[in-house]
């Protein structure tokens, strides 16, 4: 069973995660809309630039943060001296960026790159880099000192925010401009509370005073660089083919593309925070050789998470149509096909991010790179063979096609690393419940038609039959749910502990 310590912080991570996914799911087809295809391209593409930015300006901050800060070594103010390196490092890297683009958007290359409103909006993302750095070292420093319960709540900050600022500013006609200043808005805020937060648990001091000399910091940096090699490849994911669709088929269909790979990617969220919480979690056990609990850990871990996604990606297929329609608008209906041809994939990433997230926590991260360097190069070829031919449904296959082969590289990886994540799979029962949901969550979504209807009544009743059906053949053990039944309200709790007692 997991550690009391990590299920509070994957709680805190997908308790984040849940309420910025509904404000994203209430807020984004207001964007679509205000926006339309064309500016909505241009704002997707600038995102996957910025990712791809983001990438090297990180430098793989949080999980070096994540990892050292949250380790108990004999060296005077550790935590604290940690900190303010890896502040440092930051700001560094965050100025050197801002910099490079500022002069990139002032000396013409934008414009003959991309155009005219490009070098607009460049100038707009040279200040993002310095607000969004400042919030980011922040935060994961929170979260690892194992305060993801405040660093959790500023990604919903951040989120509100930038909904309050840039929604308006692009309605009023600032278009993307609007929207990018929301950003900085909301990088500024979270930044400033984060710091405040911050003061309670570190001495900030170390920002004016930095004492580096008794760190190891060749360590850090080994680390740092293969983390960025590392996080690099696993961004270049999904990023490669909006960076390469926008250029050969032009805006508007990347932009319905880009609603496709939004509505795919909700299958991940929570996989995305568990491997966030494995980074600092894990990293202890491994100092201590407890290679069996990590077995465990990571067994129960990529059972669950098969289930959860299997569960959202059948809902998300079966209801793909009237959701697109609905959500994004008749605009946006050519996004279907392609999001079903990236569930797929989808699925077998987000089973690989907790395993991935271990793995980090040992810091052995070579061999992680290799793995996913393999699965990076892969999608890259079929990105550049595919697009051309057939446009956004080539990048959905190619895509789908590098996301499903990061599961079995993280298979074996984890087993060169010394830990079994398919030590008690149950693959067959899981099987069995995934069939038959799936059949009968595609017939009801057919009985009631392709409105409105279906997306509020597939919903609850396929979760209520996979739940029954995981329960009922034993893919999730009873006690298994305790510690989440324990967060509910007393009576509910009892009510449902009941139930699960007598179909299982």
């Amino acid at each position: 069973m997991m550690k009391e310590q990590i299920l509070r912080g994957i709680f805190s991570l997908a308790g984040s995660k849940v309420v910025t996914l509904i404000l994203g799911i209430v807020t984004t087809p207001i964007l679509v809309r205000i926006l339309g295809p064309t500016q909505y391209g241009q704002y997707a593409f600038l995102m996957s630039v910025l990712g791809v930015i983001w990438i090297f300006v990180h430098m793989g901050i949080s999980g070096g943060i994540q990892k050292y800060i949250s380790e108990d070594r004999e060296i005077e103010n550790w935590s604290d001296q940690v900190f303010g390196f890896y502040f440092w490092l930051s700001m560094l890297l965050a100025i050197i960026a801002t910099l490079v683009i500022f002069f990139m958007a002032h000396l013409g290359a934008v414009e003959t790159l991309l155009g005219q409103e490009y070098t607009t909006y460049f100038y707009f993302i040279s200040i993002i880099l310095i607000t969004g750095q400042s919030y980011y070292v922040l935060r994961y420093t929170l979260m690892g000192l194992q305060k993801e319960h405040i660093s959790e709540l500023l990604p919903v900050l951040h989120k509100v925010v930038f909904v309050v600022v840039g929604l308006p500013l692009a309605y009023i006609g600032y278009n993307v401009i609007g929207v990018l200043t929301g950003t900085i808005v909301a990088g500024i805020l979270c930044a400033a509370v984060a710091f405040a937060m911050l003061r309670n648990y570190i001495e900030t001091s170390a920002i004016y005073k930095p004492n580096f000399d008794k760190l190891p910091v060749k360590e850090f940096v080994t680390y740092n660089i293969w983390t960025i090699i590392l996080v690099f490849l696993l961004n270049s994911l999904y990023h490669v083919d909006l960076l390469l669709l926008e250029p050969m088929t032009g805006s508007t269909e990347a932009g319905i593309y880009k609603t496709a790979l939004v509505t795919a990617e909700f299958v991940w969220f929570i996989p995305l925070a568990i491997q966030r919480v494995f980074i600092h979690s894990t990293s202890d056990m491994w100092s201590q050789g407890d290679t069996k609990q990590i077995t465990e850990v990571a067994s129960q871990t990529t059972r669950f998470v098969l289930l959860l996604t299997l569960l959202l990606s059948l809902g998300i297929a079966s209801l793909a149509d009237p959701f697109i329609n609905l959500y994004f608008g008749s605009d946006y209906s050519g996004a279907v096909v392609p999001l079903y041809l990236l569930l797929p994939g989808a699925v077998g990433f987000a089973v690989a991010r907790p395993i991935i997230g271990i793995g980090q926590g040992k810091g052995n991260l070579r061999v992680l790179v290799y793995a996913t360097g393999f699965a990076a190069v892969l999608n890259l070829f079929l990105n550049l063979v595919l697009i051309p031919i057939h446009g956004m449904h080539g990048a959905a296959v190619a895509t789908t096609m590098g996301y499903g082969a990061m599961v079995f590289c993280s298979l074996i990886t984890a087993r060169y690393q010394g830990f079994d994540p398919l030590y008690d799979l149950r693959l067959p029962r899981i099987a069995l419940t995934a069939v038959v949901t799936g059949t009968t969550i595609f017939v009801l979504s057919n009985i009631t038609g392709q409105g409105i209807l279906s997306l509020l009544v597939v919903p609850p009743v396929g979760f209520l039959i996979f739940g029954t059906l995981a329960i009922a053949t034993r893919a999730i053990e009873v006690d298994e749910v305790q510690p989440i039944l324990k967060r509910l309200p007393e009576r509910l709790a009892n009510y449902t502990n009941r139930f699960l007692r007598i179909i299982s």
